[in-house]
């Protein structure tokens, strides 16, 4: 496991865990080119919820609100942090069974609150 994983994994699901390490070999990607992927992931989510109801909407967009507030946060910060800040928008993105029930996105929100916690630092 990478260090900068090491730095979140005991506050966030086990499960997500393999997702995350796999997330983390990607490039790092530009602000700009996160903020793209959480605004269409919003969009798509808002678009799927109005033939599923069981979707919370709600839920997702004020996730993606949080991603864009630490993608803004970690601008200028060290490269392990934005890689974390990275890992934690695109799990939220690439995540499919997040619409599949009403608390599909606790994952997220716990892996975007343990990144948060360490920007706070």
């Amino acid at each position: 496991m990478s260090s900068a994983l090491e730095r979140i994994r005991h506050q966030v699901p086990a499960e997500a865990l393999p997702v995350l390490q796999r997330l983390l070999e990607e490039p790092l990607k530009t602000p700009e080119e996160l903020l793209l992927e959480v605004d269409a992931y919003a969009g798509f989510v808002d678009t799927y919820a109005r033939d599923h109801p069981e979707v919370d909407a709600a839920a997702a967009r004020t996730l993606a609100q949080r991603c864009r507030a630490v993608i803004d946060r970690a601008r200028g910060r060290s490269e392990e942090l934005r890689r974390l800040v990275q890992i934690a928008c695109l799990y939220l993105v690439v995540i499919e069974d997040d619409l599949d029930t009403r608390t599909g996105f606790d994952d997220d929100s716990a892996v975007l609150d343990a990144v948060d916690a360490l920007l706070a630092d």
